[in-house]
């Protein structure tokens, strides 16, 4: 790294407090992707498109293989609603529940060996709340793919 002559200088120069620090090159953090899904009565919305079918749900978002994303959820309707993936609680599944004109981050970097070799995972995002109807928000077509890729 430095000849002896120079490592003895700065080491002589430290000791007398001469050089209070030396500045090494830091690298910065890799950055944050930012997307935001919206959630209403009865659809999940994401940049990827729109999906209100429970028979046929459509993808919404497509996140990269080892990409940090900040998941912005937003709840635009009048009605609370659950968020639930294993996606986000990988490998316990759990319930969040959003209430109206609300928003939830969910922070996550996808990181699956499978994807490397091309493989696509596809996780489903879902709401089964009831509220004293028949069918639950599931059924009502509450339901969208998150898709991971490499």
């Amino acid at each position: 790294m430095f000849p002896n002559a120079v490592r003895n200088v700065l080491f002589f120069a430290l000791t007398l407090g001469l050089i209070t620090a030396i500045s090494l090159p830091t690298l910065a953090p890799p950055p944050v992707k930012e997307i935001t899904i919206k959630v209403g009565e009865f659809f999940w919305e994401g940049p990827d498109g729109k999906s209100s079918s429970h028979d046929n749900p459509a993808v919404i978002a497509t996140l990269k293989n080892g990409e940090h994303v900040k998941i912005t959820i937003q709840n635009v309707g009048q009605l609370d609603h659950q968020i639930i993936s294993p996606l986000f609680s990988a490998p316990v599944e759990k319930v969040r529940v959003i209430k109206p004109r609300q928003k939830m981050i969910i922070d996550i970097t996808p990181n699956f060996r499978s994807v490397a070799d091309g493989t696509v995972f596809e996780f489903e995002l879902s709401c089964h709340m009831q509220h004293g109807t028949v069918y639950d928000h599931y059924f009502q077509g509450l339901r969208a793919i998150l898709r991971v890729a490499k």
